[in-house]
């Protein structure tokens, strides 16, 4: 449990060091990547050893452990969490007001106020019921959430990486085409007594119109697969 849950921390991590993949490929807002590296960095070492605690004593039989000090690791490490979450998804200082600021258009303003909410208060309801004595419908839920966790950060990344490769096939494709009309243009002044200067060939525009349709049509696709696998994957997780 410990692995699974510090798995996909440290990718995101590696993901959103200075200069890293996230900056320099994926092209993330540089303040969100800063924000979620600043707390990962004290969320991570105070998570781990309580996830370890907890897990280790609910596999063993003593319920007498389990209800106390298993419960209290759980309990902790939830707020650990709500604090964590509310750092990362703060509306006006987190991750999401970067997204607003680009998109500010009224459902993207009201979405990261329900992102914000569900955030915080996922761990702090989940907190409520190990205190309450639902140790064990919390742990079985923690589990789930850890695999939604894996979920959404391989969907993430995919959808980045896929985008990234997007862009590079372009920029290959467009120098392609604008060497081969410079050629052509080469040959054709050639062939009339003259050599047209590299530097005045002009662009085809009609190209570059079928180019950029063709790569927003190719995004909308990788979007629509994108949310397709995470419905499907988030029903698997939770149907059992």
């Amino acid at each position: 449990v410990t692995a699974a849950v510090y798995l996909p921390l440290e990718v995101i991590r590696q993901c959103c060091a200075s200069k890293g993949l996230a900056e320099m490929h994926f092209y993330w807002s540089n303040d969100a990547v800063r924000t979620i590296r600043t707390h990962l960095r004290w969320a991570t070492p105070l998570s781990l050893p309580l996830i370890f605690l907890a897990a280790t004593i609910h596999a063993q039989p003593n319920e007498v452990w389990q209800d106390s000090l298993g419960r209290l690791c759980v309990v902790v490490w939830l707020i650990v969490l709500t604090v964590f979450w509310e750092r990362v998804l703060n509306p006006r200082a987190g991750v999401v007001s970067d997204f607003v600021r680009d998109n500010n258009d009224g459902w993207r303003v009201q979405l990261r106020y329900l992102i914000y909410g569900v955030g915080v208060l996922v761990p702090v309801v989940l907190g409520v019921l190990a205190v309450l004595g639902y140790y064990y419908t919390v742990m079985q839920v923690g589990i789930r959430l850890s695999r939604a966790a894996w979920l959404i950060i391989s969907l993430m990344l995919i959808h980045a990486m896929l985008s990234r490769w997007l862009l590079v096939h372009r920029r290959g494709l467009a120098i392609d085409r604008a060497r081969a009309k410079r050629e052509r243009e080469r040959e054709e002044q050639a062939a009339a007594g003259g050599e047209l200067p590299i530097s005045n060939v002009p662009v085809v525009e009609p190209q570059e119109t079928d180019l950029a349709t063709s790569t927003s049509q190719t995004q909308n696709l990788i979007r629509i697969s994108v949310v397709i696998a995470g419905i499907v994957g988030t029903w698997l997780i939770w149907a059992d």
